[in-house]
């Protein structure tokens, strides 16, 4: 019995120490309470954060995630560019290698296009519009946009109805 409730409290406590650490993910501290949220929900949301953000001069547009993205990259950069030449870990070397042949921009300018000719010709060689389906599939498994693509986004708000036609 003893051991129970001992288990009980064990238990009670743990999840309240969880439950205090659980946070909403909604930053408070944006809220413009003089916005009523019926009038203008965006400006309520987000108003105290668009009046202190300024957009940085070389961005068309700024938001939490381009800082996040912006503060990551530098984080990213800052690592590898901090690999030293030892040699320790071949693993970590061949991401500086990689890395420092992308930045060598005498290498890149001297390469030109010659490692995109192949694509290039496989582009001229299009005969007829048949082929622009296999040529988009292509291109798309080598990351390279196409006018249209096939995504799955739970986060989309654009909803078309299916037209039977």
């Amino acid at each position: 019995m003893l051991r129970r409730l001992l288990l009980a409290l064990a238990i009670g406590i743990w999840s309240t120490a969880v439950i205090a650490q659980q946070r909403s993910g909604i930053d408070l501290a944006a809220i413009d309470t003089s916005v009523r949220p019926q009038d203008d929900f965006w400006r309520f949301a987000n108003g105290k954060w668009l009046a202190a953000t300024e957009i940085p001069a070389d961005r068309p547009a700024w938001d939490s995630f381009a800082a996040l993205r912006d503060m990551t990259q530098g984080q990213l950069r800052s690592l590898i560019e901090g690999i030293g030449p030892d040699g320790s870990d071949p693993e970590r070397r061949k991401l500086a290698d990689f890395y420092g042949s992308f930045m060598d921009e005498k290498a890149v300018e001297a390469a030109g296009i010659a490692g995109l000719r192949a694509e290039l010709e496989r582009i001229r060689a299009l005969s007829d519009k048949q082929a622009l389906a296999a040529l988009f599939a292509h291109l798309s498994t080598i990351w390279v946009r196409v006018p249209f693509w096939l995504d799955i986004d739970p986060t989309s708000t654009i909803r078309r109805p299916i037209s039977h036609t």
